[in-house]
């Protein structure tokens, strides 16, 4: 079974507070949505698209310059902005992931896809629990009963008011999402640490 990916990238990152726009933020020389888009390049993806908006005008430029499909949405807000693009893709499953993911890898996007096909429900969301994203230090925005929304989601577009699962994860990497600068001082100090593990 194949997937269409869908990366978000057209929020305004303002806790950045730089003057970057958040998907060309470099992280160890790499701007973070080629990291992203390495991620979901994998045979189980058949389409990638990313969302840009008003406020990341140099996203879009870049992303065109090497050939990325683009949706520009209206910027009214993650989810509007989501269905609108949904509406424009119309694909059936589609993979969702925040342009702000930088540690996420093939690994972790087949693992994620192949639970989706496990657990069988219309809609998928990976959550993290509260205690990894203490221990790493990174401050979360938005906190549910099953964990703290990593930023990936697996849907069939056609069933957008199923039931929708939960994925809970342990592994630090889908924890650290770049809101806050310091938070590529994490992600740095996560991937040396999953570095020297695989050694």
């Amino acid at each position: 079974m194949s997937f269409s990916a869908l990366i978000m990238a057209g929020g305004k990152a303002t806790r950045l507070n730089i003057g970057v726009e958040k998907p060309l933020l470099k992280f160890r020389g790499k701007a973070i949505i080629d990291y992203i888009i390495e991620a979901v390049s994998i045979k189980e993806i058949r389409s990638i698209t990313v969302t840009v908006t008003q406020y990341t005008p140099e996203t879009k430029a870049y992303l065109e310059a090497e050939g990325i499909n683009i949706i520009n949405t209206p910027a009214m807000g993650y989810v509007e902005d989501l269905i609108y693009a949904l509406r424009k893709l119309k694909p059936e499953k589609v993979l969702i992931i925040t342009g702000d993911l930088p540690l996420i890898r093939k690994k972790d996007i087949r693992y994620v896809l192949k639970e989706y096909l496990f657990l069988g429900c219309p809609s998928l969301a990976v959550m993290c629990g509260k205690e990894i994203h203490e221990k790493l230090g990174m401050r979360a925005d938005i906190e549910f009963d099953a964990g703290i929304p990593v930023g990936i989601n697996v849907i069939d577009s056609r069933k957008l008011d199923g039931d929708e699962c939960y994925l809970a994860v342990t592994n630090p990497r889908f924890a650290v999402n770049v809101n806050y600068i310091g938070d590529l001082k994490t992600a740095d100090k996560v991937l040396e640490e999953d570095e020297n593990a695989s050694e």
